[in-house]
């Protein structure tokens, strides 16, 4: 851009100092002419700008290290060509904080809709985001330049890799039978009874209750209650004390060993709960999975949670939660030790990267 206005500028005083020299008038006529020619391009530049509109097509989920194919659609609503269209594409990788530019560049004719190709890759996990940061249009003598900043952006999960981890001592870590149930939250087990209601379209016939009934004159269930102990919280730790633990091939494995171990427990029929700290929304998150499903719509979530430095973990805040649920064994998937786990959880907490022997 800048060589072509020098050299703009250096054809415009060759030809009226030669015109003057010369004392032709044809220098004159031909530098009013590249004038007006520069000026209607750059007028074309300007007012074609805003006409043109972007879509991203990208796959919704890909490997790790593969390279999906992706799409940027320009269309040109306007009655004017674009003669120059330059587009800075970003690349974020939010769970492990990668970023790289890619630029695409053409040329648009009035009233078309055209197709430029990209390919987006990532080495980690996480939720890759593409966007363009500037879209640059010039004129046909790229003298002129107009910038505009799209807002238009699009997502694809780079999914992490299910391989088998020897989680150690998991067999042990949830009781067969239990004893202990939560106050004041119902559940499935009906040896012991939460509570005795009416019944619901739906309520299982192994749940009615016949001498209610019989009382009562009108259908009764019974309501079994939470076991405590056999009940499991994963927390995936989004912080970190030491942000130099904050490594794309650290926060790789960090996201794999979590869902490693819940489909571990999906697979074996226990259910469980996975928590983690939503900072958009300021609180804690705790999502029940039941199924394959259910851990699919978890996977997005934490794929896209940005990691930071913070003395506080996921564990600090999930204490801090008012009436918080109380759980027998809780996993906690983080970069670093904590300082000191808590006493009174000392007997039902374990950290992942001691249970794989991996940090």
């Amino acid at each position: 851009m800048i060589k072509t206005r020098l050299f703009w500028t250096f054809w415009m005083l060759f030809l009226i100092l030669g015109s003057l020299a010369s004392g032709l008038a044809g220098g004159l006529a031909l530098a009013a002419l590249t004038a007006v020619l520069s000026v209607c391009s750059g007028a074309f530049c300007f007012l074609s700008a805003d006409r043109i509109s972007l879509t991203f097509e990208l796959p919704s989920r890909t490997e790790k290290g593969e390279a999906a194919d992706c799409r940027i659609i320009l269309s040109n609503s306007g009655k004017l060509p674009a003669a120059g269209i330059r587009l800075i594409l970003e690349l974020n990788n939010h769970l492990t904080g990668e970023r790289r530019r890619e630029t695409v560049s053409c040329a648009l004719a009035a009233g078309a809709v055209r197709e430029k190709s990209f390919s987006a890759a990532s080495m980690y996990c996480g939720t890759v985001s593409v966007s363009a940061v500037c879209m640059e249009c010039t004129d046909l003598f790229r003298i002129f330049r107009r910038k505009r900043y799209p807002e238009e952006t699009a997502k694809m999960f780079v999914l992490p890799v299910m391989a088998e981890q020897d989680f150690v001592g998991i067999r042990h870590a949830v009781p067969r039978e239990s004893d202990t149930f939560a106050d004041g939250r119902p559940g499935s087990d009906l040896s012991e009874i939460y509570e005795i209601r009416e019944y619901q379209p739906g309520d299982p016939v192994r749940t009615f209750h016949w001498k209610a009934t019989a009382k009562a004159d009108r259908m009764m269930v019974r309501v079994g209650s939470f076991p405590v102990d056999r009940s499991i919280l994963i927390l995936f730790d989004s912080f970190c004390r030491d942000k130099r633990m904050l490594t794309p091939a650290r926060l790789d494995r960090h996201a794999e060993r979590f869902f490693c171990l819940s489909r571990n427990l999906t697979e074996r029929h226990l259910p469980h709960t996975a928590g983690w700290f939503d900072e958009e929304a300021g609180q804690m998150v705790l999502f029940e999975l039941t199924s394959e499903e259910s851990l699919a719509d978890v996977m997005e979530s934490i794929l896209s949670l940005p990691h930071r430095e913070s003395e506080k973990g996921v564990l600090e805040r999930y204490l801090e939660m008012p009436d918080r649920e109380e759980f027998g064994t809780i996993y906690l998937e983080t970069l670093q030790m904590p300082e000191k786990l808590p006493e009174e959880l000392a007997d039902r907490i374990d950290v992942l990267g001691k249970l794989t022997g991996k940090g």
